[in-house]
């Protein structure tokens, strides 16, 4: 179950991975003015947790369930349910959360997650199935915006009101060509730019046409250009979305002017090189915001793993 220590409306939350042999995982020593809170209740592979601007406090299943917690206890219903689209296996699933720093003026959520295949290739013909799966083959992620309604005081989804923002076609979202390497961490600049990470989406070892990866299935279907079966050398690609931090429009997806590979004259949805914001991101599973600096935790190729501070736009 989820451990939850706060501090006033400052809440830190750490997800306990707990398996059966260790029982539940407890910090040794809460900082002065901590407390721990579990949230009891039933978990369907909880990914993260999130707020928004009054300290409302959210959680996430990588499913792509998204629940309100209230007075320490779990929403009976959701705020959103997407799991029908969303492809959780492996390493991926609804991995990013982020409300807009104005949620409760304009109600805007968005959501960072791997698109179901059978949902990409399928939706909206005779051939969809909704309690269908396919999972190991090449797809997308993708970042969609919802609007949650003020007339509820925000506890509901308009689910007409969904709105791609990067990924609406096959041959525009982030390539996920294997079990991990996958899309990663959603968050708001202290600017109000939206940014993502995506990791190189190739295999453990992948120098391109690599017989363990979907890269094949990717080519055939638009997901990936030819140019870019490069494997994880795409993170070095500034016009491939793999491996890279982008930064976006949170309105239009589009994006933004001050990013250093911007080009107003590429019209194309993404503008892959005009959304890059920093790039060389392996993994592409944990980025995260202080004081307005980017930090993120990568793997290499080989078997080290560290993290990276104050990012800058543009560098590795």
């Amino acid at each position: 179950m989820p451990l939850v220590y706060r501090s006033g409306l400052l809440w830190l939350a750490l997800v306990a991975w707990a398996a059966l042999s260790i029982g539940v995982v407890r910090a040794a020593t809460l900082p002065a003015g901590f407390s721990e809170i579990e949230i009891n209740d039933t978990w369907d592979e909880f990914a993260g947790v999130t707020f928004d601007e009054v300290g409302a406090v959210y959680a996430w299943e990588r499913q792509g369930r998204v629940w309100i917690i209230e007075n320490d206890i779990k929403s009976a219903t959701p705020l959103i349910d997407i799991s029908q689209e969303v492809g959780a296996w492996d390493d991926h699933g609804l991995l990013g959360v982020a409300f807009h720093p104005n949620f409760r003026q304009n109600g805007y959520l968005y959501l960072l997650y791997v698109v179901d295949h059978h949902y990409l290739a399928n939706f909206g013909t005779a051939n969809y199935n909704p309690t269908a799966n396919e999972y190991h083959v090449a797809t997308i992620g993708r970042i969609t915006r919802y609007t949650a309604r003020a007339s509820d005081g925000f506890r509901s989804v308009d689910p007409a009101s969904r709105l791609v923002l990067v990924g609406e076609s096959a041959s525009t979202g982030f390539p996920i060509l294997f079990y991990t390497h996958g899309i990663g961490t959603l968050t708001f600049g202290t600017d109000g730019s939206l940014l993502a990470s995506c990791g190189d989406g190739g295999e453990l070892s992948d120098f391109g046409s690599d017989p363990g990866s979907y890269y094949a299935a990717g080519l055939a279907e638009g997901i990936l250009r030819p140019k870019e079966n490069i494997g994880a050398f795409r993170a070095q690609m500034v016009d491939s979305l793999n491996g890279k931090i982008i930064r976006i429009d949170p309105l239009t997806g589009d994006g933004l002017p001050s990013n250093p590979f911007y080009d107003p004259a590429i019209r194309e949805r993404p503008a892959r090189a005009s959304t890059r914001w920093a790039c060389a991101t392996r993994t592409g599973s944990h980025c995260a915001r202080k004081r307005g600096a980017i930090s993120k935790a990568t793997v290499s190729r080989e078997s080290f793993t560290w993290v990276m501070s104050a990012i800058s736009p543009g560098k590795n």
